[in-house]
């Protein structure tokens, strides 16, 4: 389900959207994050919280937000913005393979992502192997062992001509599907932004895991959990009278205030904090059922819908992909589509 995401932690504000009282007590949030993109020299924004509270969405929301990349443009002044965005995953219900689940295997993907980003990066990071391999589609693939790796990632920190005219920013998820290392992981991630503080940025998630707390706790950062109730409001409100101008009319036509803030507090109920079933369930019904418009058949719809989520029997291939997503950490036996 591929619709647009929006957030009161970047996007402007509307009285139709958020009372005086949420934007006072998001205003100190939304500072801390705009200060981050487009002045602070802070190499670190630890975005954390409890399962699906709506990490990986506030990550990829602030990833291909435009605010956000205008703001950083003016953290970049004259120099390049060169942005990569990670986002690691564990594909259905199998389990990470001992090379996924440790620091090579999260330093291979990030030098892989930065030299797919920025090709002129690789006789930098690896120049052995730009010099020796043949630049011939039909050779063995290239082999690089885990010290090779590791000088890599020491070049990347320490080669000054690759700051010359570039700066970059790093959006990385899903580290908590390692499962080990974190330590590690977060001391090589360290020495990268430590090395180039004027030069890069890493925007992070975690379920809030110790490590993760005590390596970052001087950084600046979101705890989603705190700021998501008045999040998910912004975005219900957004979705249903902003979002598509034809629908936002039917439902205001079809429905009173007093339903709509009804409406409101029922989703925030049904989906218990949790951003990523609020994004889901919403996009169910914009995408889907777009004549769904009064108060008794969204509230009916909504209700049917977490029933079955709960029960793990939502059946049509878009919901079933939906729980793989939402069960990854414990995945329930599907039958196959």
């Amino acid at each position: 389900m591929h619709h647009e995401q929006k957030s009161c932690l970047l996007d402007d504000y509307s009285p139709s959207l958020m009372s005086l009282e949420h934007r006072r007590a998001l205003e100190p949030t939304r500072k801390a994050l705009a200060s981050w993109l487009k002045y602070s020299d802070s190499g670190f924004f630890h975005i954390s919280g409890k399962p699906r509270s709506g990490k990986t969405k506030m990550i990829d929301y602030i990833a291909y937000s435009e605010v956000a990349r205008k703001h950083l443009k003016t953290w970049c002044k004259t120099k390049r913005l060169t942005q990569t965005n990670i986002f690691f995953r564990r594909m259905g219900d199998r389990r990470e393979t001992s090379c996924e689940s440790n620091l090579q295997g999260m330093l291979r993907v990030i030098l892989w992502s930065l030299i797919n980003d920025k090709q002129e990066l690789t006789p930098r990071l690896f120049p052995r192997q730009y010099d020796s391999y043949p630049r011939d589609f039909d050779e063995d693939p290239c082999v690089i062992d885990d010290e090779e790796v590791l000088l890599a990632w020491d070049r990347l920190a320490k080669l000054d001509d690759i700051y010359t005219d570039d700066k970059f920013v790093l959006y990385l998820d899903g580290l908590n599907h390692f499962k080990q290392g974190f330590p590690r992981m977060l001391d090589h991630l360290k020495q990268w932004v430590l090395a180039r503080p004027l030069d890069v940025k890493i925007c992070i998630s975690s379920r809030g895991e110790v490590e993760f707390q005590d390596s970052l706790k001087s950084y600046p950062g979101i705890i989603m959990h705190e700021v998501s109730q008045a999040d998910m409001l912004w975005y219900i409100r957004w979705a249903l009278l902003h979002d598509d101008e034809d629908y936002a009319a039917r439902y205001v036509r079809n429905t009173s205030p007093l339903e709509r803030e009804e409406l409101e507090q029922h989703f925030l109920t049904k989906v218990n904090g949790s951003f990523f079933l609020l994004w889901s369930l919403i996009g169910r019904i914009k995408l889907t059922f777009k004549d769904m418009t009064s108060r008794d058949a969204i509230k009916g719809f909504v209700d049917d819908w977490m029933q079955q989520y709960e029960q793990g029997t939502l059946n049509d291939h878009v919901d079933q992909q939906l729980l793989r997503e939402s069960y990854r950490d414990d995945p329930p036996k599907l039958p196959q589509v």
